[in-house]
């Protein structure tokens, strides 16, 4: 997996527990880390984060968003 994909996922994992803890203000935190991560992707990065995930809305979003930063040259 790619670094920063890896950095992403533990990022969001972990500001999903602290959600699930009830500590919003800790998750925002580290919602706000992934964020900084997910601004420094590379294409193949969104396109890795896309291919596994599970998450049919996840996907369409993560989608949309690589295309705004990467758009198709055609």
């Amino acid at each position: 997996m790619r670094e920063l994909v890896k950095q992403y996922r533990e990022f969001e994992e972990k500001a999903s527990d602290l959600i699930f803890d009830g500590k919003d203000e800790e998750a925002e935190i580290y919602d706000k880390k992934a964020d900084e991560v997910r601004d420094k992707f590379t294409k193949e990065d969104w396109q890795e984060l896309i291919e596994i995930t599970n998450n049919i809305t996840a996907k369409i979003e993560w989608t949309r968003m690589m295309n705004e930063r990467f758009p198709d040259n055609k």
